[in-house]
């Protein structure tokens, strides 16, 4: 099943040191009405998301209205993984 992870941006951006949400639209397929459009958008409070730095794709995992399993992906750029709060040495 397709999903879109920020369904108004083609880069899907997600903001690690935000406390924001994520929006991501379950495309119509298996269960839902198949139009090929957004037929349900989810928000997912990005600490809870599990996407860590270095990650370039997000997954959606769940079941149908009518029970059948379905799981879909999408490309995304984290943000927020820059050296604030890391610790350097200099010599």
């Amino acid at each position: 099943m397709a999903i879109d992870v920020k369904p108004s941006s083609e880069r899907n951006p997600v903001q690690l040191r935000g406390h924001g949400v994520i929006p991501v639209a379950i495309l119509g397929s298996a269960g839902f009405d198949g139009d090929g459009e957004s037929d349900v958008v989810l928000h997912f409070r990005t600490e809870a998301t599990g996407i860590e730095c270095g990650d370039t794709t997000a997954g959606l995992t769940g079941l149908t209205f009518d029970g059948r399993e379905f799981a879909g992906s999408d490309a995304i750029d984290v943000l927020g993984c820059g050296a604030i709060g890391r610790r350097f040495d200099f010599d």
